[in-house]
């Protein structure tokens, strides 16, 4: 498997930390129109969860949070990942997710890796672009 130069594989997965301060929406478009193929990066497992935790603190961001592409702003409590992949994992700071229509965040401070949900407009934070490589 063979990623762009500035992004890294993982399970099929290329990724890239944009380094961006932008809403949720906006990430989503960003990514669509970075790469063919392309969205807020998908989690399914502890493994690829702690993967995009180091990414992220590989860049060195100062920042606590980045978004990732799930949201339940289509239908409250529903969550969905926006490159159409099954809802197989979670990984949910205590008291989250709220009720009411948000998008999703990981948590950076003390290398954490836990989401919490935020506004999706008015919030804004860098995020992680991801596109599947085909594999065989």
């Amino acid at each position: 498997m063979t990623c762009r130069s500035g992004w890294t594989g993982y399970n099929f997965t290329c990724m890239q930390f944009i380094n961006e301060e932008i809403n949720w929406i906006e990430a989503e478009v960003y990514c669509q129109r970075l790469v063919h193929g392309g969205h807020l990066a998908s989690i399914h497992s502890k493994e690829n969860n702690d993967f995009v935790l180091r990414l992220v603190q590989k860049e060195s961001s100062p920042y606590q949070k980045v978004w990732i592409g799930s949201s339940d702003n289509h239908q409250d409590g529903n969550m969905i990942w926006t490159d159409g992949s099954r809802w197989d994992y979670q990984n949910w700071l205590a008291g989250k997710p709220l009720v009411g229509l948000y998008c999703n965040t990981m948590a950076l401070i003390h290398d954490s890796g836990f989401w919490s949900d935020e506004d999706c407009n008015i919030n804004k934070y860098p995020f992680i672009c991801m596109v599947h490589v085909e594999h065989g």
